[in-house]
């Protein structure tokens, strides 16, 4: 299943606390994202296949209590800036 365009690229979570799952099978496809901005979330941990998110150029992580980050990450190859 490959992605397609569409306008939702930008995804921000307000209140977010709890583990989440990136699902590629829902409408709005999260492989699309360009963006996810996640700091001051309270994270632990991120999901293993975080490197699904092929179009991801942003990366925000900052004020979280990660302490590994997931060797998917580095199949980002669209990253341009990740905040730590």
């Amino acid at each position: 299943m490959g992605c397609q365009p569409n306008n939702a690229t930008k995804f921000t979570i307000d209140s977010f606390k709890y583990p989440f799952v990136i699902n590629s099978s829902t409408d709005t496809s999260p492989c699309l994202l360009d963006s996810l901005l996640l700091s001051y979330r309270q994270l632990t941990t991120l999901p293993d296949n975080i490197g699904n998110l092929s179009k991801l150029k942003v990366l925000w992580l900052l004020g979280n209590e990660l302490i590994t980050l997931p060797e998917d990450i580095g199949e980002l190859n669209s990253l341009q800036e990740l905040r730590l």
